[in-house]
């Protein structure tokens, strides 16, 4: 068998614990996440009663036909292309049992994302998707407003 060199994360793991010292190699950021302004979220080691907490936020104001109660908490941008049907529907099927919504991602609006009964986030992308249609002969995506009103008539989408 031939040997292989060590690489250099390697070695320098090595010279570390050789030296006794810490080998661990912490990955961050540049950003100065201690700055004022800068926020985030961090996991709380005495969470209050979720009842205490506002959970949800209302989507459109009193001249809204279709306002839209929507969680804090919901399922990101994810395109059809990218993921299967199957893995679709059962995000779907999750969000509406979670009570909260799934965006379509690019990919706009399969029937998987209808099947498994989540209220829709539509994510309406450069390909036009569940509101175009192909135009000319190299495959051109055009804005068709017919089709785009009748995905947007769906009663599963909320935004």
């Amino acid at each position: 068998q031939e040997a292989e060199p060590f690489s250099r994360s390697m070695r320098n793991v090595v010279y570390r614990r050789a030296k006794g010292a810490d080998p661990t190699a912490c990955l961050g950021t540049r950003v100065n996440v201690y700055e004022e302004g800068y926020e985030w979220i961090n996991h709380s080691m005495f969470p209050v009663p979720h009842d205490e907490v506002e959970d949800r936020v209302t989507i459109g104001g009193p001249h809204c036909k279709r306002p839209y109660s929507a969680s804090l908490l919901n399922i990101s941008a994810m395109s059809y292309g990218a993921l299967s049907g199957n893995a679709i529907h059962a995000l779907s099927k999750g969000a509406s049992l979670g009570q909260f919504y799934h965006n379509t991602g690019e990919g706009g609006i399969s029937t998987f994302h209808l099947k498994g009964g989540a209220n829709l986030c539509w994510n309406i992308g450069t390909g036009y998707f569940a509101c175009g249609k192909n135009s000319g002969p190299n495959g051109a995506r055009k804005f068709d407003p017919e089709q785009f009103q009748t995905t947007a008539s769906l009663e599963a989408v909320k935004m």
